[in-house]
């Protein structure tokens, strides 16, 4: 691969790409070439190749040269990075009653058309090696493309623009589009740019020298686009004066390819709506209609007594359908205060639960989102929107002005303010060695080394705190400290390795050969990885760096709890080291992400458990369920359509007996069917603790033969439960 490099040369059969043609979605009809994606298929060979150049460019360019506009195909950036900018400064100057007028660009074919001389520009700009550069340029312009589309084939050179689904077109396209991007922040411009969805805002008390400055920016652009090979579309470039304000003084709009722009009163970006006024009801309307689509999708494959099962239709509102519900959350989640906005959501919500559990249409969607453990999407959306803004303020995208959704976090004031995370970078230069034996060379012992210095290390997490521990035979030494309370076992195994590191930068020792042993295979294969994202792991690595130009490293895997002495004894320090008193030097340790999110779910859990134990509705489920119970819930998700339908009805007691069926018009009994008491009325109460007829039943399948409540069965399995409500045979 270097060699092709050093003499810029690409085997033939490397230039011969295969496009097939992708619908593009939101497409009405398919026709025309712009409703299709082109996407190259070429060998993976060449994109092997493309990786390695990626890889170096990225480490090659100096990060002050990259505007920090663009938000795609950037490390620690996002859609929800460009969302976050470019509504933090909307809602900033609405805050302070001006005006943001913003212009949502359509640029034409942008990966299809751009020059290459346009790509060599840039990478000269760059100061990329002449090698390189030509070997990039070869690649683009020697590039041969079949395709064949119903019954028309054609091959043919391409001689301009990047093939979509190469490796290394996004980053190509974000060189080239950096100048324009850095040019128009030099000028104060607000530039937000994913790949080539552009926006620019202008922010001010005075629409019409808005409107000029705008249109400075948008000559800067055009000028640019020409020389690229690229084109502005006028007619499909959104124009919106974001302001709260009745009143709107007129002012003369600006203007591409002599065409004025059209204000609107909306315009999407990146999957998101933005009205003018940012009360995002266009984008909730968006968002349920969505959802729904999709929903509706699944009911085809769901029937009263055939389908997908609970536990699948579970997953798939869960994993599929509420993520399209509550995408850039993180930006909107204040209009969830609105009840009117948040009735739109709890809708879908309904109807997915009515989808899983095939409950009656009566049923209190409380007591389902309890039964099925779904969140109320009020507490769900400030979840995911916290654990967004958690993420982006670990990598230093998140920017709080205590304005709008800003204030997101200041309602979660448990996170921590130090996190374990960093934008992921690669190492290469790892010096030292890492071994993960089999268990039956653990057996033969064959992976010990006498004449090495050994060193055993763990780490331990209980109910009283977190801790790691080290052990060496050979030197007598037994060390363990305690870690903060956030910390993970996987961080406490990490900082264990380092603290050897530390004890061999302090001690001098003869032995250069160094074994280091830990049960974590997890701590050995990160540190051994070339990318993280964890501080902890690339301090520990750059320890190891340092340390193995002085020994000879090796970091070796243990099975745990096989009575190995020295893991044995390391796992003795290490719970040693969770009763000991937290040193201050050790305070200033990171929370993994991983963390932070489980904190957030342990929060939604409460907030929703306190919020159905204080509600005055749905008493009947609350006698059989008082709070949240996932074991039960994951127990009810488990059964057939058919028995988590009649079961459901009953733990709510909106089933086809007694009152209950009168309301809903079908026909019931007078008296209890079973044990034919004309003095008693079919209920949920009589069917599970009373009836006499059933109670040899009752004590076969829930341990007793009555009960005085329904209330005695909180504790009761819900198979069991089922179960018992099928052999009464109340409801087919």
């Amino acid at each position: 691969m270097i060699s092709f490099i050093s003499f810029s040369y690409i085997p033939k059969a490397w230039r011969e790409a295969k496009v097939v043609f992708i619908p593009k979605a939101g497409k009405c009809s398919h026709v025309t070439p712009k409703d299709l994606r082109p996407i190259s298929l070429s060998s993976f060979l060449l994109k092997t190749l493309e990786r390695m150049i990626d890889i170096h460019l990225r480490q090659e360019i100096e990060p002050c040269l990259i505007s920090k506009a663009q938000h795609a195909y950037t490390k620690g950036k996002s859609v929800e990075t460009a969302l976050h900018s470019l509504v933090s400064t909307i809602e900033y100057s609405l805050h302070y009653k001006e005006y943001t007028l913003v212009a949502f660009l359509d640029i034409e074919g942008a990966f299809n058309n751009v020059r290459n001389s346009a790509i060599m520009n840039a990478l000269d700009n760059l100061k990329i090696e002449d090698p390189l550069k030509n070997m990039i340029e070869i690649m683009l312009s020697s590039r041969i493309i079949s395709s064949e589309l119903g019954n028309f084939k054609t091959r043919r050179a391409a001689n301009r623009g990047t093939p979509q689904g190469g490796v290394l077109s996004p980053l190509l396209w974000n060189l080239v589009v950096n100048e324009l991007l850095l040019d128009l922040e030099g000028e104060g411009f607000k530039v937000i740019a994913y790949a080539d969805d552009v926006a620019i805002a202008v922010s001010g008390k005075y629409p019409q020298t808005l409107a000029e400055l705008l249109q400075t920016a948008l000559n800067k652009l055009i000028h640019w686009a020409r020389g690229c090979g690229l084109d502005i579309n006028p007619h499909k470039t959104d124009l919106v004066l974001f302001t709260r304000k009745y009143k709107i003084p007129d002012f003369k709009l600006p203007t591409i390819k002599e065409v004025t722009l059209t204000l609107s009163d909306q315009a999407k970006y990146l999957g998101l709506i933005f009205d003018k006024k940012l009360t995002w009801k266009l984008n909730i309307e968006e968002r349920v209609k969505k959802a729904n689509v999709a929903l509706f999708s699944c009911k085809k494959a769901i029937g009263g007594k055939w389908g997908f099962s609970p536990n699948i239709a579970h997953w798939l509102y869960t994993s599929v359908i509420r993520p399209i519900l509550t995408y850039g959350m993180v930006v909107w989640w204040t209009a969830l205060d609105k009840t009117i906005n948040l009735n739109k959501l709890i809708k879908v919500q309904r109807s997915a639960s009515m989808c899983i559990s095939g409950a009656l249409r009566s049923t209190p969607s409380d007591a389902l989102d309890i039964l099925l453990n779904l969140t109320p999407l009020d507490i769900f959306s400030k979840q995911v929107a916290a654990s967004s803004a958690t993420r982006l303020k670990a990598t230093s995208q998140w920017t709080s002005n205590h304005i709008g959704h800003t204030n997101i976090l200041n309602n979660f004031g448990f996170l921590p303010d130090r996190l374990d995370y960093t934008t992921p970078q690669l190492v290469f230069d790892n010096n030292f060695q890492n071994s993960i034996p089999s268990r039956t060379e653990w057996e033969n012992l064959s992976t010990l080394d006498n004449d090495s210095l050994h060193f055993y290390t763990d780490g331990s997490k209980t109910n009283e705190g977190v801790g790691s521990g080290i052990f060496s035979e050979k030197l007598n030494l037994s060390l363990f400290f305690r870690l903060p309370d956030q910390c993970s076992v996987f961080q406490a195994e990490i900082l264990a390795i380092k603290e050897v590191l530390s004890w061999l930068r302090e001690n001098v020792i003869s032995n250069t050969d160094i074994r280091i042993f830990s049960d974590s295979q997890a701590a050995i294969k990160s540190l051994a990885s070339v990318s993280t994202n964890s501080i902890t792991v690339l301090d520990c690595q750059t320890s190891l760096r340092e340390m193995s130009e002085q020994f000879n490293i090796h970091l070796v895997w243990v099975p745990g709890h096989r009575d190995f002495p020295g893991n044995c004894r390391a796992d003795e320090l290490a719970k040693l080291g969770t009763i000991t008193p937290l040193q201050p030097e050790r305070n200033n340790i990171g929370t993994p992400i991983a963390t932070c999110k489980l904190m957030l779910k342990q929060d939604a859990l409460k907030k929703t458990n306190l919020r159905w134990t204080q509600s005055n509705t749905c008493l009947a489920t609350k006698q059989i369920w008082p709070c949240i119970d996932l074991k039960r819930s994951k127990g009810l998700l488990n059964l057939n359509r058919m028995h988590i339908s009649c079961t459901i009805g009953v733990l709510t007691g909106h089933c086809l007996i007694g009152r209950h069926a009168k309301r809903m018009g079908v026909f019931s009994n007078d008296f209890c069917r079973s044990c034919m008491d004309e003095e008693e009325e079919e209920t949920v109460q009589h069917l599970l603790c009373t009836c006499p007829a059933l109670s040899n039943r009752r004590k076969l399948y829930l341990g007793e033969f009555f009960y005085d409540y329904t209330s005695d069965l909180v504790k009761t399995d819900v198979k069991s439960l089922s179960s018992f409500i099928r052999s009464t045979e109340w409801f087919g």
